[in-house]
């Protein structure tokens, strides 16, 4: 027996599951055995493996940065040694902690990278993740979409080289005004998961080139900067990025005891199926209510309409009768955060009991 979950704007639509991956680069040079494939297939970067480097004492990377100057809050965002428009971000983890996995998390239960507290047991504002890996720049100019999956507890801002994932991770409505500050739209219990894709891919191309470097001189600034001078390459002349995925992690007041976060898919170039016709309907989020009797279910839409779960029960996945299911309004439309889109989205809840 199953229960099919259709979400309804005007018309049904049907989702689909990440898929898995194939591993068919390695990252450094040096260890290169074989030309590197030019295009990945359902790579996928999340791995146990995967090298982080963390923050989590309690201060903000971004002071100091190039970017502070400019009351700009992500400068700790980029890939070491990205630079804007010829200037340097003056931002470098070396003395980060590092860790290899994918979960970090506040409770020391033995599965992930356990991240510091003040010593009452209460979380930190804000923690800070970041992760660097390298790809060919054939690769990086043949990549046309990525997808991911992710577990969080209680907020999150996802970046690549930089620039924000346009989803909403439960930040507030207001978003931050400091990297340092408390805040969610709900309080998580546990953990929320969540899919993403990113269609716009040009951040990924916006990555560190290594080689070294030149100093020059900006006639239309006038000021001095740096220049690529000579890339570096391998035996077949390929010539590389470096690309970061970073992560703000927030907790939700000064007494919450509890943070998470865990990256679970990283697919660049996911097979299409997992890639929707569009984003009229996108962030969908499915989580257990107060028991296991009731379910909370989340999306984000362009319609200011209020949306509707529609729910039956079936042993055929294509017997789905739209006639037959209980259809059940969402409760209000409420206009979502959209800073780093053009496009508004309003989100949909629908509690389901039973």
């Amino acid at each position: 027996m199953f229960r099919k979950i259709g979400i309804t704007i005007l018309a049904c639509f049907t989702l689909f599951g990440a898929a898995g991956f194939t591993d068919v680069f390695t990252s450094h040079q040096d260890d290169i055995v074989s030309e590197p494939e030019e295009k990945l297939v359902n790579y996928n970067v999340a791995s146990d493996t995967m090298e982080w480097k963390y923050l989590d004492d309690n201060t903000d990377p971004n002071v100091g940065t190039y970017y502070e100057t400019w009351n700009k809050k992500n400068g700790w965002a980029y890939p070491i040694g990205w630079l804007d428009y010829g200037v340097d971000m003056e931002f470098d983890d070396v003395d980060w902690p590092s860790y290899q996995g994918k979960k970090f998390t506040t409770t020391d239960d033995g599965s992930g990278q356990v991240l510091k507290t003040n010593d009452d047991g209460t979380t930190y504002s804000t923690y800070f993740l970041r992760h660097t890996f390298r790809l060919t720049q054939k690769q990086v100019d043949n990549t046309y979409a990525i997808s991911g999956k992710v577990r969080y507890n209680d907020a999150m801002i996802m970046y690549l080289n930089g620039k924000p994932i346009a989803n909403f991770f439960n930040i507030p409505t207001s978003n931050y005004k400091q990297n340092m500050e408390y805040g969610c739209q709900e309080k998580v219990d546990g953990y929320i998961e969540e899919e993403f894709i990113i269609e716009d891919v040009s951040s990924l191309g916006a990555g560190y080139i290594p080689g070294t470097y030149k100093e020059g001189y900006d006639e239309q600034w006038k000021m001095d900067i740096m220049e690529l001078d000579e890339p570096e390459t391998d035996a077949y002349g390929n010539t590389f990025m470096d690309i970061t995925i970073a992560v703000e992690l927030h907790t939700a007041n000064p007494e919450d005891v509890d943070a998470m976060f865990e990256l679970l898919e990283f697919n660049i170039n996911p097979t299409e199926d997992t890639l929707p016709a569009s984003d009229a309907i996108k962030d969908v989020a499915l989580n257990v209510g107060e028991n296991e009797t009731n379910l909370n279910l989340a999306w984000f839409a362009t319609s200011d309409k209020v949306g509707a779960l529609q729910i039956m029960e079936g042993n055929d996945i294509n017997a789905f009768d739209e006639t037959k299911a209980t259809t059940i309004p969402a409760k209000s439309t409420e206009k979502a955060y959209t800073k780093f889109t053009d496009t508004h989205y309003y989100s949909n809840k629908v509690d389901y009991n039973g």
